[in-house]
């Protein structure tokens, strides 16, 4: 590493970090001694470390979920009573869609027949459930 042989950046801060083997160490140390510009740049490095161990940056942000695990865990509510609300709320839309298409009735007739003859005829969706739904007396 003398004469035009320069030791490349990560050489030099591998050098400055103390990483080097002590024989590969003893060159770099020697080449620096000799050169003005690698002797600046490990001076550079050396300036970078000592800001670093002065500041060494922004403080880490505490872990955001901790905290809203918490949260969660105080605002649970009881799985047994949405799951009640939800069954009830379920049945009774379909008591309600069951009394506006049915007319409030069971009526047990098959509508199988009824839908294929009116398919055949090319008549409408509204026409098929008009003639699949007998009328009340």
């Amino acid at each position: 590493m003398t004469g035009n042989h320069h030791p490349k950046g990560h050489v030099l801060q591998a050098f400055a970090d103390g990483a080097l083997d002590a024989a590969t160490a003893a060159q770099v140390a020697g080449h620096c001694a000799a050169c003005d510009a690698c002797r600046r740049e490990l001076e550079q490095i050396g300036e970078v470390h000592a800001v670093l161990a002065r500041d060494p940056g922004p403080a880490r942000p505490r872990p955001a979920w901790p905290a809203v695990q918490a949260r969660l865990q105080r605002e649970r509510r009881p799985l047994g009573l949405t799951f009640a609300f939800g069954t009830a709320l379920a049945c009774a839309a379909g008591l309600a869609l069951s009394i506006l298409v049915g007319g409030g009735g069971v009526h047990h007739q098959v509508a199988g027949p009824v839908i294929e003859n009116a398919t055949e005829g090319g008549a409408s969706l509204l026409d098929i459930f008009a003639t699949a739904i007998p009328e009340e007396s």
